[in-house]
């Protein structure tokens, strides 16, 4: 079916699209471009104007309509590649139905994010002046990256970073509050009612993390939530 629409694309009155420069919206932007960066927009974290679309053209060398206007992407999955990303695009033409042609897209994400300041050893706590924000060519979209200095003070890296390598979640981690065998103080709330007692860790844990907990007053364990340094919750 494929191979047949593309037969039939050869003899209709279509003409290429030019290899696009995105990041100039306006009137000499062609409707597929910008259906393409409308689509990377609302299934990624970046935004439109972060978005370069560097080519689109026709899969295979198929042509595309010169005349093309109201296009949109026909695909709501997020993509897995920001090269030779493959997409239907539905457009319509002057005096003619809506159709769905098969486009190759190469887009580039150059947006403001964190990156280290200076060498970080792994296992570094982030402090103020180990970071800077600065708008940056991507080399991984995919990655979700911190996009502010708030997210990355105090986390600890869970790998060595060169000065302007750029900070992504998988690259820190939340500093341990309690660790096995601490002494804890631990809550329980049901509405108008708290409860305090004293506890021992049994597990490592960060913020937010259930662990188990030895009630030192009862000598019973049990699951609370992590709030802060020493601090735990009954769930």
């Amino acid at each position: 079916m494929l191979h047949q629409f593309f037969l039939l694309a050869c003899f209709l009155p279509l003409a290429c699209l030019p290899p696009a420069r995105g990041g100039e919206a306006g009137d000499t932007e062609s409707p597929v471009v910008r259906a393409v960066r409308s689509y990377i927009a609302a299934t990624t974290p970046w935004l439109e104007e972060e978005i370069e679309v560097l080519r689109v053209e026709g899969l295979n060398g198929a042509a595309l309509p010169a005349d093309a206007a109201g296009c949109a992407v026909v695909q709501k999955n997020p993509p897995t590649t920001f090269k030779n990303l493959i997409l239907p695009v539905e457009c319509s033409s002057a005096g003619g139905p809506r159709r769905t042609f098969w486009v190759v897209a190469q887009i580039s994400i150059r947006a403001r994010v964190v990156l280290a300041a200076r060498r970080l050893a792994f296992g570094s706590a982030i402090g103020a002046e180990d970071v800077i924000e600065e708008t940056t060519l991507l080399s991984d979209p995919r990655q979700v990256y911190l996009r502010s200095s708030s997210e990355a003070l105090g986390r600890l890296l869970r790998r060595p970073l060169s000065p302007g390598d750029p900070l992504t979640r998988e690259s820190v981690t939340e500093p341990l509050l309690v660790r096995s065998g601490d002494s804890v103080r631990l809550t329980l709330e049901r509405g108008l009612v708290r409860l305090a007692a004293r506890g021992r860790a049994e597990q490592n844990g960060r913020i937010h993390e259930v662990i188990r907990v030895r009630n030192l007053d009862f000598s019973s364990t049990v699951l609370a939530r992590i709030t802060g340094r020493g601090e735990v919750r009954i769930e």
